[in-house]
């Protein structure tokens, strides 16, 4: 059988890229990929030990290719079938991917290689002095069995020839240096990829590594770097995660990465059908007091719907919000780009880094001669919208058995009891209903029990300015339940995978705490929950409680996806004097659906 214990070097690497990357590798053999445009693609395989002799009489800046004098004649020659009699080490190809080094005494390519399981890790040092560089090495590799992943979240299998794009991100105290995102090949044993920081001030800095497959977040990984005038910790720092994934993907991903210290994020889409393979749009710059800009329109959407305006002027305030919104938080050529797939896809799924953008609000437009500009309807109008978070894992089979309902007594809504009622009214054989009493510790005590698959609230809500995990929801007797409360042993109500729905006013709102995205989404979906929903600014009574029933019942009697069921929700509460079914928020996997019956 053939070594597939091996790491990959580029041969553009410089010797000090190359050191470092063997330093935290501990491989036997050392394969040198190096692509020339004129004369083709070559392989040089080396012994861990004679490499580094190699290297360490090169300077530091010298580039591989270079440093080791490789030439078309001095490539180790290529073998792709199963070959015996072997006289010198050969680099083992298949399909178009390296997966081993055979040597004199074994045989070629084996007939198969199985898929497996992978770890995803990002390794770098503790310490960095400011202005100093250092590398990330991120390594894809077997399944460890001390890494314990989210038991109901399937991990990533992967074959040799599989790719997956990472994406890298640094805050704080550092930055990235060079490229900031990559593609990493599956080799039969472990896979590296080499970034960059370098160190721009003194303090702590924060480094994240998205990867995605075939579009699909399949997982995040941060890692902290102390940025000092002298450092003294040379040690290493390293995250392991098992990556995950989902069968299904939505016809289209936008991925947003945030840059907080430079008020800018940048996006990223993917199809399904890879005909839009990771394009990239942007950055944007939100500058100023981002989560008052967006509390602005929230209060001007609410101040629509309580005018004694016409219905028309109604629909062209709400209209004006919308684009305005469209032309502040996306580039021109993401627009145009929306704008061409309309009636070609049905699903779309946001994963973001920003907790501040109603991305659903956004009005479709497209930019034709001057002066004549077509406009379209909102995203989640023109798409199935659902939106989920980097390094959480989807759910694509939701269980709608056990709901819980929480209806505070005295919240004065007139639509209160009759949404009580509808959920009675769901009671049979296959599921239960129960009444959880609207008052904190017994709150806690049910979710903490781990064993409703719906939690349904019907009541008031309070956004929080400054801090999204004191925002509320208000129980009786004006006592408040908050996302610090879904917490400790409140987080065992992930062991169901429940929907979530908060039907109360600005509890879908994300934002900061502790420099971190937090809120009500944030807080169930970390606990677990399979799906969330909430509105992001205040909502109609009678058209919250219809929005309600009109979404369980796509679910569960007409049998549609969430993305479809939610949209189906929006169109059965629509009223050009109500803007009540654009405020949802939906998170989830666009293509989930309630098992059974």
């Amino acid at each position: 059988m053939i070594d597939t214990s091996f790491i990959r070097l580029d041969a553009a690497w410089t010797v000090a890229q190359a050191l470092e990357v063997l330093a935290a590798v501990k491989t036997k053999r050392v394969i040198v990929h190096r692509l020339d445009p004129q004369k083709g693609e070559f392989f040089y395989a080396y012994v861990r030990d004679q490499l580094l002799a190699q290297l360490q009489g090169a300077g530091a800046g010298y580039h591989l290719v270079d440093a080791l004098n490789l030439h078309e004649y001095t490539a180790t020659p290529v073998i792709a079938g199963d070959q015996s009699g072997l006289d010198g080490p050969r680099v083992v190809v298949a399909d178009g991917q390296i997966v081993g080094l055979a040597v004199p005494g074994t045989r070629g390519v084996p007939e198969s290689y199985n898929a497996q399981p992978r770890n995803l890790s990002a390794e770098a040092p503790h310490e960095v002095a400011a202005g100093a560089e250092a590398p990330i090495v991120v390594k894809l590799d077997a399944l460890d069995v001390d890494v314990k992943p989210d038991p109901a979240a399937k991990p990533i299998t992967v074959a040799i020839g599989d790719e997956l794009k990472l994406v890298v991100m640094a805050s704080g105290a550092v930055a990235i240096k060079g490229p900031t995102d990559a593609t990493l090949k599956v080799t039969a044993d472990e896979a590296t990829q080499l970034f960059t920081i370098r160190g721009t001030k003194v303090g702590d800095g924060k480094v994240t590594v998205y990867a995605f497959r075939n579009g699909q977040g399949v997982g995040s990984i941060n890692v902290q770097v102390r940025v000092a005038a002298a450092p003294t910790d040379t040690t290493t720092y390293e995250r392991t995660i098992a990556v995950h994934a989902v069968d299904e993907v939505a016809d289209l991903a936008l991925n947003i990465f945030e840059d907080k210290d430079a008020a800018t994020y940048r996006m990223m889409l993917v199809s399904k059908d890879l005909s839009l393979n990771y394009a990239p749009f942007g950055p944007i710059t939100l500058a100023g007091d981002v989560e008052k800009f967006f509390a602005d329109i929230y209060t001007d959407i609410e101040g629509i719907l309580n005018s004694t305006a016409s219905i028309k002027d109604k629909l062209e305030k709400l209209a004006t919000s919308g684009s305005y919104l469209a032309e502040r938080v996306m580039p021109p050529e993401l627009r145009a780009k929306l704008w061409t797939l309309r009636g070609k896809i049905k699903s779309v799924q946001v994963q973001s880094a920003e907790p501040w953008v109603p991305w659903e609000l956004c009005q479709m437009s497209n930019a034709g001669p001057p002066g004549a500009i077509e406009v379209g309807g909102f995203l989640s109008e023109e798409f199935e919208v659902t939106r989920w978070l980097f390094g959480v894992g989807q759910r694509a089979e939701l269980s709608m058995k056990s709901l819980g309902v929480v209806v505070p007594g005295d919240s004065g809504l007139a639509a209160a009891g009759a949404e009580a009622a509808y959920f009675n009214g769901l009671a049979g054989a296959a599921r239960t209903v129960t009444k959880i009493p609207a008052k904190p510790s017994e709150l806690r005590s049910a979710l903490a029990g781990g064993t409703f698959d719906v939690l349904h609230f019907t009541g008031h809500g309070l956004a929080h300015a400054g801090n999204a995990d004191r925002s509320q929801m208000v129980l009786d007797g004006g006592a408040a339940f908050t996302p610090m409360d879904v917490s400790g042993v409140v987080a065992n109500l992930g062991r169901a995978r429940p929907v979530v729905f908060l039907n109360a006013c600005e509890i879908g709102r994300a934002g900061q705490a502790l420099g971190g995205a937090a809120g009500w989404p944030q807080a169930f979906l970390r606990a677990g929950a399979g799906a969330f929903v909430g509105a992001y600014w205040s909502v109609a009574d009678a058209t919250a409680s219809t929005f309600a029933s009109a979404f369980y019942d796509a679910l569960l009697n007409d049998k549609l996806v969430v993305g479809a069921a939610a949209q189906a929700a929006r169109a059965a509460v629509r009223k050009a004097s109500d803007p009540t079914w654009l405020s949802y928020v939906v998170y989830a996997h666009p293509c989930a659906r309630v098992a059974g019956p």
